[in-house]
């Protein structure tokens, strides 16, 4: 619009010469947040999986290396680490599964999953809950995945065996050994993206706990489900949906870009 003006100017005798006039055009971001792709989140779950057994003994035990090049061998895998591995186990199905943000959770009492108690003696398939979350400033429902119901059971499970008591409504969901709220999995869920060779995306960036939120979000609109109930169920707005989640890779919904039409 600028060089059209100042040459319709030059026309006009208004300029001799219209200037030159050099623009360069920035990229657009890739907004995408870090997240995993299905096969990622496969192989997610079958490393966190392993690491809550004991090494495989072969007579020497299993070979660990810390960053400062110290190393020592595992022969068995204590109870508490594998309590904490089974801790954040829980949480990356749970998050993956709900789409729950990081402090979401980590607010989660047991009088927030709504219908859990009552169903606990129930199979999967005959069970549903509801979450009330807050935090971040939001509030609301959040309805998770069928898939997300046993890790509450094996929550629940790690609570009675460490306070020797059921939970009340106002125990935390994600306890401590001494019942007291867990505020952070970071560190630990960094440990297993490193094991799992997940720690960054193919763009280089690095994944977070969130990146389990925006892999639910992501599954969610590649599967069909309408956006406004995926921003509603998360808590977001319709425009972050669209500015974070809008490049859903292609190739994921190939089928609903195939529609059965065909031309007059």
């Amino acid at each position: 619009m600028l060089r059209g003006l100042l040459r319709w100017a030059a026309r006009q005798g208004y300029l001799k010469s219209p200037p030159e006039i050099s623009i360069k055009a920035r990229r657009s971001p890739d907004n995408r947040r870090p997240s995993f792709e299905p096969h990622e989140f496969a192989r997610l779950e079958a490393v966190s999986l392993s690491r809550l057994v004991d090494p495989i003994m072969d007579g020497t035990g299993a070979e660990v290396r810390a960053s400062d090049r110290r190393s020592w061998r595992i022969k068995r895998l204590d109870d508490h680490t594998r309590r904490d591995r089974t801790l954040l186990h829980a949480y990356v199905m749970i998050g993956a599964f709900s789409g729950l943000r990081p402090t979401e959770m980590y607010n989660l009492t047991w009088g927030d999953v709504l219908g859990y108690r009552a169903g606990r003696k129930k199979s999967v398939d005959e069970r549903d809950i509801r979450l009330q979350v807050w935090g971040k400033g939001k509030s609301g429902k959040a309805i998770p995945q069928k898939a997300a119901i046993p890790w509450f059971d094996t929550l629940w499970m790690l609570f009675e065996r460490s306070l020797g008591r059921e939970p009340v409504d106002s125990d935390p969901v994600f306890a401590s050994e001494t019942g007291k709220r867990i505020t952070s999995v970071a560190n630990g869920f960094t440990e297993l993206l490193k094991a799992a060779g997940l720690e960054r995306d193919h763009r280089g960036i690095k994944r977070t706990p969130y990146s389990l939120r925006h892999f639910y979000i992501s599954e969610q609109l590649a599967n069909g489900a309408e956006v406004l109930d995926v921003a509603r169920n998360c808590r977001t707005s319709l425009v972050m949906i669209d500015k974070h989640y809008g490049q859903v890779r292609l190739e994921r919904v190939v089928d609903r870009l195939r529609p059965e039409w065909t031309r007059a």
